[in-house]
């Protein structure tokens, strides 16, 4: 059983730690999107989870109906706010990591922003941190294995990580995503509902059938554009 590499917008981004430089990252899958996964490689009808605990510790079992069903394990940890429904979750993710859903993740570049690239502000406890949205804007996995990264700043509007694996050759079959994701399709969407028109006239502009073909120039001139008018 081989499941496909994650999409860009499969992926989301969390703060691992910040100082008074910049911030570490970290790139994560939700629970959503191994029930995604799951359902398109196998059917909804064929994979089923279940928990249990065991030494106070909270496991989930995936199983996946071959001729037989076959079960993979794995223990959660809570989370910062429903620690049962965080904890369960958890032991789910980890339950298909060990399928393989999102193992390229392990292989991710250690990513570092700084301020700046960033917006610094501070948390319930007065700790540095930022609340800006990132996404992957690309992502090129090859082997399971991460060899391109680029990380976009949607608050910011700019890209504010670039990494590639030395002496990797890659081609158009390895990339993952077009840069378009959901969440920059719903910031031109949000613009124009700022500015009541349409995203018709923007596709128009560009000479785009819909904004799913915008490139990153045009997304960044678009949303530019949308910022001056503001002023």
């Amino acid at each position: 059983m081989e499941f496909r590499n994650l999409k860009a917008d499969e992926i989301e981004i969390r703060v691992a730690k910040a100082n008074e430089k910049g911030v570490t990252f970290l790139l994560y899958k939700n629970a959503r999107c191994d029930m995604n996964i799951l359902d398109e490689t196998v059917g909804g009808e064929r994979w089923q989870r279940k928990h249990y605990e065991c030494k106070g510790n909270l496991f989930c079992s995936v199983g996946i109906k071959f001729d037989e069903w076959i079960w993979k394990d794995d223990c959660g940890t809570e989370s910062y706010s429903e620690k049962e429904k965080g904890e369960a979750s958890d032991s789910f993710k980890r339950a298909c990591f060990n399928w393989g859903i999102g193992r390229e993740l392990y292989s991710a570049p250690f990513i570092f922003v700084k301020w700046g690239d960033v917006t610094k502000t501070a948390d319930k406890k007065g700790n540095n941190t930022t609340f800006d949205k990132l996404i992957v804007s690309q992502i090129v996995i090859k082997d399971k294995k991460i060899i391109k990264l680029e990380i976009y700043n949607l608050t910011l509007n700019e890209v504010v990580f670039k990494w590639a694996l030395k002496n990797q050759a890659t081609d158009k079959k390895e990339t993952t995503n077009k840069f378009m994701t959901t969440a920059h399709i719903n910031t031109v969407k949000k613009y124009c509902a700022e500015f009541n028109t349409n995203t018709e006239k923007i596709c128009e502009k560009y000479g785009l059938k819909d904004l799913s073909e915008m490139t990153y120039e045009q997304f960044k001139e678009c949303t530019e554009n949308f910022e001056k008018a503001k002023k």
